[in-house]
Formats: C-alpha cells, structure tokens, sequence
C-alpha cells in the first residue's frame, strides 16, 4: 500500500477527500489526514500488511477519536460556562469559545483531570 513517497501522498489525498465527504473542514481533515498516514506507517513497520479495510478501518478509528475528543471538550465547556456567574451574555459566549479552545489543546488525560476538578467527571 504505501509502496514510494507517491503512494503515501496519494493515500493521504485519498483520507482528506474522506473527510471532506464527512463534513470536516480543510485543516481537520488534514490533520487527521496525517494522524492516519502515521499510524499506516507505524503498523507497516510492526509487520501489518495493508490492505483497503485496514486503511478504511484506521479512517474510521482517527475519526471516532476526534469526535470522542470534541464531544468531552464540550461537554467541559459547557459545564464550566453553567458554572460561570456572569449575567452579560455576550461575555459568557466568548468565555465559552474561550474555554472550548484551551480544552481542545489538552489531551483527553488532561481533560478527564479537569473535567474531574470542576465536578464533570
């Protein structure tokens, strides 16, 4: 499967279009685009033989993580922002972007403490 330099770029072209199809944006899908190409490339070295399902199945396996990541990540956000005081509204929608980025920048270990410390977990 990824016999050259070529044939990785053309798998990685394969996994965006993928998930472009499934509605992510640009960035996303690329980044996960590549999060796939590595675990391909890291199951070739341990012995796998590539084959299509293997491919897809990996696809499916990054995608189901990132959705798993995001939905604990607004979970927090949205307990953090009940929790929050404050009457203005528009502030608390931007202190709710706010907390969903720091979340989205920790892993699922640091999230799972975080969302334990504010009683979500």
């Amino acid at each position: 499967m990824f016999g050259s330099q070529e044939d990785g770029m053309y798998w990685r072209r394969r996994t965006v279009a993928v998930y472009h199809a499934c509605g992510l944006d640009a960035d996303t899908a690329e980044d996960l685009a590549g999060e796939v190409v590595l675990r391909l490339l890291q199951a070739r070295e341990g012995g796998a033989v590539l084959t299509m399902p293997y491919w897809m199945a990996t696809v499916r396996s990054v995608r189901d993580d990132y959705l798993r990541r995001l939905r604990v990540a607004s979970r927090a956000s949205d307990d953090l922002v009940r929790r929050d005081t404050t009457v203005d509204p528009e502030f608390s929608a931007v202190r709710h972007l706010w907390y969903e980025e720091c979340l989205a920048c920790l892993t699922p270990e640091q999230q799972h403490i975080v969302l334990r410390a504010f009683g979500a977990g």
